[in-house]
C-alpha cells in the first residue's frame, strides 16, 4: 500500500466532504457529524493497518421530481492491507417524507416530530 496520509486523510476525502448538505440546519449538522465519524473510523483503520490507504467513491442520486427524495453518500474501501485484506466504511444520506409511524417512534425517544416533514 501507499500508506496513510498525514492526519489520517484518504484519497477522495475532499470529494466526499464536498457532497452538498440537504435539509434543515439540524439535519445538516447531523450530516457533518456522520461524515466526521466516517473520517475518524477510516483514519483509525488506516493507522492500525499501517500499509494500505482507503480510496473514496462519493456518489449522488438526484431526484428531478422531488429534491427531498435525493440521496448522496461516500463508500471508502481499503484493499490488500498489512492487517486487513479488505475494509469498507460507507455513509448514505437519504431524504424523504417522514411517515406517521416513524414520527411517533422518534417522538417517543424525546425528539418531537411531525409526519410529513
Amino acid at each position: 500500500g501507499v500508506g496513510a496520509r498525514a492526519g489520517g486523510a484518504f484519497f477522495g476525502e475532499a470529494a466526499c466532504r464536498a457532497i452538498k448538505h440537504v435539509g434543515s440546519p439540524e439535519l445538516q449538522s447531523f450530516q457533518e457529524f456522520i461524515r466526521d465519524q466516517q473520517q475518524q473510523i477510516v483514519a483509525k483503520i488506516q493507522e492500525i493497518d499501517g500499509g494500505a490507504e482507503f480510496l473514496a467513491d462519493p456518489w449522488v442520486r438526484e431526484n428531478s421530481e422531488d429534491a427531498k427524495l435525493s440521496a448522496a453518500g461516500c463508500m471508502c474501501v481499503l484493499e490488500d492491507g498489512c492487517v486487513f485484506e479488505k475494509a469498507g466504511v460507507g455513509v448514505t444520506i437519504t431524504g424523504g417524507v417522514l411517515t406517521e409511524a416513524r414520527a411517533q417512534a422518534m417522538s417517543q425517544r424525546g425528539t418531537p416530530m411531525t409526519a410529513g416533514s
